[in-house]
């Protein structure tokens, strides 16, 4: 996948964009998956196959190796502290109606996290 074809605009973020990806794949199983939402905004999804326990696993294990990288390798490489926000919604039929509606929801839990 070319990064200067999917952020044209923002191309000195591709390193980030790389870095990011490649944190969040190596975070999660391979039966799950990661996916680009807003290329503009750099707003990545995870589909995980786990309950809101195994979620708050994984929002763990990246917001640890994402800390690690900031303190090794991403000093040198950006000269700042990268973050990231993250939210997780379980799936309930019940309550959303279609994949855009997980996608919003999903996306509400980012004001939570601090």
């Amino acid at each position: 996948m070319r990064l200067d074809v999917l952020f044209p605009k923002i191309s000195w973020l591709r390193p980030f964009i790389h870095d990011v990806s490649q944190l969040s794949q190596a975070s999660i199983r391979t039966n799950d998956a990661l996916y680009l939402l807003d290329k503009d905004d750099a707003t990545w999804g995870l589909l995980l196959f786990t309950d809101s326990d195994g979620a708050k696993i994984v929002i763990e294990r990246i917001k640890l190796k994402l800390q690690e990288l900031n303190d090794t390798e991403f000093v040198k490489k950006y000269k700042v502290s990268l973050g990231l926000k993250i939210g997780a919604v379980e799936y309930q039929a019940s309550t959303i109606e279609n994949p855009l509606d997980f996608i919003v929801q999903a996306k509400k839990q980012l004001e939570y996290d601090v």
